[in-house]
Formats: C-alpha cells, structure tokens, sequence
C-alpha cells in the first residue's frame, strides 16, 4: 500500500516538476501581469496533489508518447467522462488494480515508499513547530481596528493565522508607512494568502525529494507579494507609488513561510516591478485572463488514453 502511495506521488512529481518548469520559463516575460502568473501556480499545485485529470488532444502530455495508462470511466451523461492517469515511470502495467511490472520493482517502492512517508511526516512536523513557536512569539496585541493590532515583538507587518487570521503592525511602525501596510495585507487576506501558503507548504513536505519544488516556493512567494503590491498600485496616484515603494524598503524581510509579510520575498524584484507598474487597459487585462486561461487548461488536461 506505501509502495503504491509512493509510486503515484512520485509520478505526480515528475510531471508537476515538468510543470513547474514550464512555468518558470513563462516567468521571464517580464510585461506579464505578476497576478496572473499567480494564478497559473494553480497548475503546478494541482499537479501535484491529483494524479488523475480530463483527457485532451491539447494536453502538454501529449508531446510523451506512453505517458498515460488507462482511462477510468467516473460516469455517464449521455457519453463517457473520461479520466486518465498519466505513467511517465512506467513501472507499472495498470493501476487499477495496482500492478508492478516485476516482483523487484514491488519491493523497491515498497522501501522507497517507507523511507518518503517517514521524511514527510518528519518535514510536516517541523513545518507545526516552527508555526506554532512563530505564532507564540508575537508579543501583547493592541487592536487599533477590527482584525488589525499592534505588537511590541513582531519585525515585520505580517498576515498572522490560518483560520483566524490577523494582521499584525509592529508597534514602531510610523502611521505615514501604516496605511500602504493595511492596504498590501488586506489584499493577502481578501484572497485568503494564508491558506495557499500553508497549501504550498503541505505540498513541499509531500514530495520532499524534489528539489524543483522547494525552489518553486521561493517563485511562487514572489508572485504572490508582487501581484499584491499590483492591486495596491492599481488604486495609488503616481506620488504615493513612490511612497509605497519607500515603506516596502522600509520594512525589512520575513523568514516564515507562514505569513504574507510586508516587506518580504523578492525586495529587489518588487521594487523594480512598482517602478515599472503601468496600468491595465480592459483589453490586455481580457487577453491576458484568456492567455492564462489557455495555460491553465494545456497544462492540468492529460492526453487521451
């Protein structure tokens, strides 16, 4: 049973890996709206976490001769609802029921799985610990409005929370530089940030092993201040862009992958991309969700069976 469990998530990260890939390079058209380069992370993240998908002659996979093994029919509505399971190890002759192409290879990803299941468990529970002590060390909290309170011992202006998420000012934090904080950080809240994060983050201990994902993390963190540093933009005069500019120099960064900090991931990156910023016409910004949306369905749709 491990075994198995170990032979779908590794499929599932080879081709997530593949994904991330593809995503990266999409990350160098530099005049592509960061908040839709966010969204796109939806791709890697489902890849990640579903081995199965809706089959398509537009699939990526398509471009892999054999990747896919079989179709499971999960209904019928007048025709067949096709889902296909792709098979880049190709290590086994069918998954439904599982079976191995040799006897060796069973108890290979039997270890494998043993030894993965191990070191994921360990990496969610450090991932718990360092939560939970970055949550007990932020000082007394003064409200100063709904959802929003000062702190004597937070560095940072920060998202602080999964199911009851508060921001948190530190308490020297002049109130020229407060105004564009509440603004960056509610953003994160209204899009509930937070849960992506600690998803992003339960995806990185499920597959461990894959040095693509944790440099993903890092990318993906990026996307996600920018692309709030642009809905902020979208609302500020020329003048005040240069003061929200100042106050992210001003607010140093952020270790935790838990919170959506102010001042964090990519400070030089955010920087050039505020100086940079240029307001969407309706047609680019309906281009662009029509681009993204194509991505979207190219790379999450499996090749028919």
């Amino acid at each position: 049973m491990i075994g198995e469990m170990f032979y779908w998530v590794l499929s599932m990260s080879v081709l997530g890996g593949a994904v991330i890939l593809i995503l990266l390079a999409m990350r160098r058209l530099r005049r592509f709206p960061r908040r839709f380069i966010y969204l796109m992370w939806a791709a890697p993240a489902i890849r990640l976490l579903i081995p199965v998908g809706l089959p398509s002659r537009y699939s990526l996979l398509s471009l892999f001769s054999g990747s896919v093994l079989k179709s499971v029919d999960i209904g019928k509505t007048g025709g067949f609802m096709d889902l296909t399971a792709s098979n880049l190890i190709q290590a086994a002759d069918q998954y439904f029921p599982f079976s191995y192409k040799s006897d060796l290879l069973r108890r290979i990803f039997e270890g494998a799985g043993l030894i993965w299941l191990t070191a994921a468990c360990l990496a969610a529970a450090a991932a718990i610990y360092l939560y939970r002590r970055g949550m007990s060390d932020t000082g007394e909290r003064t409200e100063v409005m709904p959802g929003i309170c000062r702190s004597d011992k937070v560095r940072h202006p920060a998202v602080y929370g999964i199911l009851r998420p508060v921001i948190l000012i530190p308490k020297d934090l002049p109130d020229t530089e407060c105004r564009y904080v509440i603004r960056h950080e509610q953003a994160h809240m209204r899009r509930k940030d937070n849960l992506f994060r600690l998803a992003a983050v339960l995806i990185a201990c499920i597959h461990w092993f894959n040095p693509l994902i944790w440099i993903s993390l890092k990318y993906f963190f990026e996307d996600m201040e920018i692309s709030c540093d642009e809905i902020v933009m979208k609302e500020l005069l020329p003048e005040e862009q240069k003061e929200y500019a100042s106050a992210i120099l001003g607010c140093a960064k952020s270790k935790s992958p838990f919170v959506s900090a102010f001042g964090g991931a990519g400070l030089r990156q955010r920087i050039e991309s505020i100086l940079s910023y240029r307001k969407m016409t309706a047609l680019s910004a309906l281009l662009c969700a029509a681009w993204t949306a194509a991505v979207l369905f190219v790379l999450l749709a499996n090749a028919p069976a």
